[in-house]
Order: structure tokens, then C-alpha cells, then sequence
């Protein structure tokens, strides 16, 4: 084992800006190498030559990202960064894709959702170009969920089915869940349509969420946004939903932040879904009977 000449100086660098120990290195799945010094500095190197990343942070490091000095770093599926510093408590701080709000660096992803490319184009071709405007399938393999809005980006958005957040006693989501993060919205305020591409319609669904009901709040629980928060002004049209949230207001998961978190998709009343598959049948079977028994009762009578 000897020393890579081309990387760094004769195979040995300090990354620019580290004053302190360095206490963890990783590496990314695409070759970048994150390097986290003692006193709150996370840099990322690019492969080769083991230059700055000059995309990540600011020329290639985040400085302060916690409190306490940084212990360890652990490169997360799906591009994300966790510090884990010491102090009074642990404390974790993810910085999603480039630290800036950049793209994720595992998915090919261009306008930087959280949908890998050749999913969203499966669900909408050109959805993959638009950064406000999403596709991906339901969780319950129901067709894909088309999620637009009028803000600069949406961020993280994920399918999720009614289990993998907990149990909705009142409601089941036959098209389960979509989680998103909107961010650059006008005066912090979101215009958002969710298309369920799969329904004809969604006459008589409610839109519920799953979340805080106070913003920052815990603990998440599944409630009706248009409850909670009537300015909302839920409306559903076909297979489309539209609704508005407000940085800060009910229906976003998190306080003021600049940014609007969600989950939340169309449901059906249990009961109505439970007790819809075993009266129906027999029901429609009874008139169909009784309407063939009057018909050739009728027609004995015209024979006579």
C-alpha cells in the first residue's frame, strides 16, 4: 500500500479552513469526501485531486453547523450529512444535499425534489425539470400522486402508506400519504395541488394530514387540515385537491423557519369503507332479482 501522488500533495492535503483534529472522514457514494474537524468545520473534497467542493457550503465547508465539538459524521441513503456534536445533549444536524438547499447527491435528481429522474418521468414526462412540480407513485401502488405549487422549490417529497406513520382509527388512505418540504414560497405562503393520476374522482374523500397540530408542536397525529385551519380552503375538483398553507400557520408541521413541511392525502371515512364491499353486493343482487321476477310475472300475465 503506498500514498496516491495525484491526490493532494505527494497524497497527503489539510483541507482548507481545518484548524483542529480531524475526527471522522467518509466518503459519498459518488467519491466525495467529507471530512469533519473537532471544532464545528464540515469540508467536502472532490475525488481525484482532493480539491475543495466548491458547491458544498461555502468554498467547500460549513462551519458552526451545532453546538459542543463534533464527535462523529454519518452519510445517511438519500444525500444527507449527520453531525453528531457533544455538549449537554447530542445533537444532530442534517444538511440536506450541498448544505444550500443543492440537489441530493445519490439521486439523479435535477431539479432536486427528492424524485429520482427516471421515477418522475414514469409518473409525468418532463415532471423532472420542474422544480415545483413533482410525480411520483402512491404508496399503495395506486397510480402516481402529481404534486404542483406556486413556490420555488419543492424539497424531500415522499410517498408514504398510512402505516409507516402510525394508525388512522376514523380514516383509510387508499392512496396513502405525501410528505413534501416547500421552500421559497411568496410571503411564506403556498398554493398547492395535489392529482391523483389513477382516480376518475375523489368526490366525498377528506384531505387529512398527519403532523403537529400546532406548528412545532408534538406529538403527530392524523387530523383534518380544513379543521384545523379553515383558511386552508381545501377544495377538491375530479382527482385533484387544492388547498393553501402559510409558513408558520396550521397545516405547516414547523414553526416560522422559511420553510412549509407537510404530509397529508386524500382519505376515506372507515366506516363507509368498511361497510360499502359487504352491502353493496348483496344488495344489488336483491333488486336484480326482484326486478327479474316481476319482469316475467309481467310477461305471464301478457301470455294468458
Amino acid at each position: 500500500m503506498q500514498l496516491d501522488p495525484s491526490f493532494g500533495s505527494g497524497g497527503k492535503l489539510t483541507p482548507s479552513g481545518v484548524s483542529d483534529d480531524v475526527v471522522d472522514v467518509d466518503i459519498q457514494t459518488n467519491g466525495k469526501i467529507v471530512v469533519t474537524a473537532r471544532t464545528q468545520f464540515v469540508g467536502r473534497l472532490l475525488p481525484g485531486d482532493g480539491s475543495m467542493d466548491q458547491s458544498f457550503g461555502t468554498s467547500g465547508h460549513v462551519s458552526q453547523p451545532g453546538p459542543g465539538t463534533v464527535q462523529a459524521t454519518v452519510i445517511e441513503p438519500f444525500w444527507r450529512i449527520v453531525v453528531a456534536s457533544s455538549s449537554a445533549t447530542v445533537a444532530l444536524t442534517a444538511f440536506e444535499g450541498d448544505a444550500t438547499g443543492a440537489c441530493p447527491e445519490i439521486l439523479p435528481d435535477i431539479d432536486c425534489d427528492g424524485v429520482d429522474d427516471v421515477i418522475e418521468e414514469s409518473c409525468l414526462p418532463g415532471a423532472k425539470t420542474q422544480a415545483n412540480l413533482t410525480a411520483s407513485p402512491t404508496a399503495t401502488g395506486r397510480g402516481c400522486v402529481i404534486l404542483q405549487t406556486n413556490c420555488a422549490q419543492n424539497n424531500n417529497v415522499a410517498a408514504f402508506a398510512e402505516n409507516q406513520l402510525g394508525s388512522d382509527a376514523q380514516f383509510s388512505y387508499p392512496y396513502g400519504l405525501v410528505g413534501f418540504t416547500l421552500t421559497g414560497c411568496p410571503n411564506g405562503h403556498a398554493l398547492v395541488q395535489l392529482t391523483v393520476e389513477g382516480a376518475d374522482s375523489l368526490a366525498g374523500i377528506t384531505f387529512r394530514k398527519h403532523g403537529p397540530t400546532t406548528p412545532g408542536g408534538t406529538p403527530p397525529v392524523f387530523y383534518t387540515l380544513a379543521d384545523v385551519n379553515p383558511a386552508a380552503m381545501v377544495l377538491v375538483s375530479g382527482n385533484t385537491i387544492s388547498f393553501e398553507l402559510t409558513d408558520g400557520e396550521p397545516g405547516d408541521d414547523t414553526a416560522v423557519d422559511g420553510m412549509i413541511v407537510d404530509q397529508g392525502g386524500p382519505a376515506t371515512p372507515a366506516s363507509v369503507a368498511a361497510s360499502v364491499p359487504a352491502v353493496a353486493l348483496p344488495a344489488a343482487t336483491f333488486v336484480f332479482a326482484l326486478l327479474l321476477l316481476l319482469g316475467f310475472s309481467a310477461l305471464a300475465r301478457g301470455n294468458r
